[in-house]
């Protein structure tokens, strides 16, 4: 991925993310930098569809084992001000499982801060729930939504344990099938926005427009160029 990208996601990052940061623990760039352009890494990245390509939101992910378990642990989802609450961040996390899914991992894994609790609020609503990892896990699954949603024990690698002030959210393939979610097309068929010029739609409106195989093929593209 060109740098110049790789500065535009740890810039968005840096905006949405620094003051909450500074509350909990310490924003600091060249951490972050390097969790970004780390080999291991793979980004999907959504851009507005006029000719300038402006980037408006992104998923940093990575395919990780964990006691010889394959999972998919998502370490960023980032929109833009300016594009929030147009549904990207919903449909990025869809493709995002749709990768996890087809690539065979069995469950998809992403700290959040406890205090971010739009955040918290924004997984709950897609069906995510807290994993045995999180340090508020409770095992009777009073914290859960159900206890049919408790999941099997999973440790992470001693770099990522899940620090007393964060939570450890996951999707279980399983669950996720069982969701009464909107199902991919649907997502990648919004209404469009009122009064909305062409130029200023973006990617999602784009794709909307594509044959299924060509939507298919846009996604492999995006990680194939990361």
């Amino acid at each position: 991925m060109p740098k110049e990208l790789h500065e535009w996601c740890l810039a968005t990052c840096r905006e949405n993310m620094a003051a909450l940061y500074e509350r909990v623990w310490t924003w600091n760039d060249t951490k972050k930098r390097k969790q970004l352009s780390s080999a291991a890494s793979r980004f999907l990245i959504a851009h507005d569809a006029g000719a300038g390509r402006t980037p408006l939101a992104y998923v940093n992910y990575r395919f990780e084992e964990d006691e010889g378990h394959a999972v998919l642990y998502c370490y960023e989802l980032q929109v833009v001000r300016a594009a929030q609450s147009r549904g990207l961040g919903r449909l990025l996390m869809e493709l995002t499982e749709q990768i996890a899914w087809g690539s065979g991992m069995s469950k998809l894994v992403l700290t959040v801060f406890c205090e971010n609790t739009a955040a918290v609020a924004f997984y709950r609503k897609l069906g995510y729930v807290l994993d045995e990892t999180s340090p508020d896990y409770c095992p009777s699954g009073s914290n859960l939504v159900s206890s049919k949603h408790q999941m099997p024990s999973l440790g992470l690698q001693a770099e990522r344990r899940v620090p007393a002030d964060c939570k450890s959210l996951a999707l279980q393939r399983e669950l996720a099938e069982q969701l009464l979610l909107p199902s991919p097309h649907q997502l990648l068929h919004p209404p469009p926005p009122p009064q909305q010029p062409l130029e200023q739609q973006s990617l999602v409106h784009v794709l909307s427009d594509m044959p299924q195989e060509e939507q298919q093929l846009q996604v492999q593209q995006v990680l194939e160029q990361s």
